[in-house]
């Protein structure tokens, strides 16, 4: 696991960095305008047509809130990372949240997902893959077209984002994340990460944090991928 930096992000997590605490805004657009509509308190219209209950993959998972909110959403969900650090704060956290889903949470050792063919309907794949070298983001991606079946939700850092002037890989010197690696795309690079499997982008959009000076701290590639049934 040397390559995927599991040690720098068990030490990432043990210094409390990415500790989500609440789900991302547009996680939560994704699942309720493709996957399922909340129309009432506990009332969902499905979007996406299934037979049986949606089962929800989470890669990348960190301390497991938008696993959770697969639950919440009524998905039986799986929540996979290679932090083990990060795994102890997520079963924590869905038990405090009233969800018994401690063996659902579960530990990567490697680029191979544990799971069978088409074991999903959808996955939840937020500020992960650009979270590692090309190569490996490569690999997980034909891991997701092996075992998910519809629709996959992506976030990706884009060139431009903390003065990133090009698509390419880059070990983290700050204190944050510290010797991680951040991968920064642009188009060419999202259409490479995704080539040779059966997905297609659905929709790509692109969001951006400015300074006051008009400086790009934090700009985001948000990618919705679908197979053809």
């Amino acid at each position: 696991m040397k390559d995927l930096r599991s040690e720098q992000w068990d030490a990432s997590y043990a210094r409390k960095e990415n500790h989500i605490q609440y789900p991302k805004e547009e996680v939560v657009k994704f699942l309720s305008r493709h996957v399922r509509r909340k129309v009432g308190r506990n009332t969902f219209v499905d979007v996406l047509s299934t037979s049986g209950r949606l089962r929800g993959l989470d890669l990348g998972c960190g301390i497991g809130r938008q696993t959770v909110l697969l639950e919440e959403f009524g998905i039986h969900a799986h929540g996979v990372d290679i932090s083990a650090n990060a795994l102890v704060e997520a079963r924590a956290m869905a038990r405090e949240l009233g969800y018994a889903m401690d063996d659902r949470f579960l530990l990567l050792t490697d680029t191979q997902l544990p799971f069978d063919a088409g074991a999903f309907d959808i996955a939840v794949v937020d500020s992960v893959l650009d979270s590692m070298e090309f190569t490996f983001a490569r690999q997980y991606m034909h891991e997701l077209d092996r075992t998910v079946d519809h629709l996959v939700y992506i976030s990706l850092i884009a060139v431009g984002s903390q003065g990133a002037e090009a698509a390419l890989d880059a070990e983290v010197t700050g204190v944050h994340e510290h010797n991680t690696i951040q991968g920064y795309y642009d188009a060419a690079r999202v259409e490479a990460l995704i080539s040779g499997t059966n997905f297609t982008i659905r929709s790509m959009y692109r969001t951006s944090e400015e300074d006051m000076d008009g400086r790009v701290r934090n700009a985001r590639y948000h990618i919705i991928l679908h197979k053809q049934p």
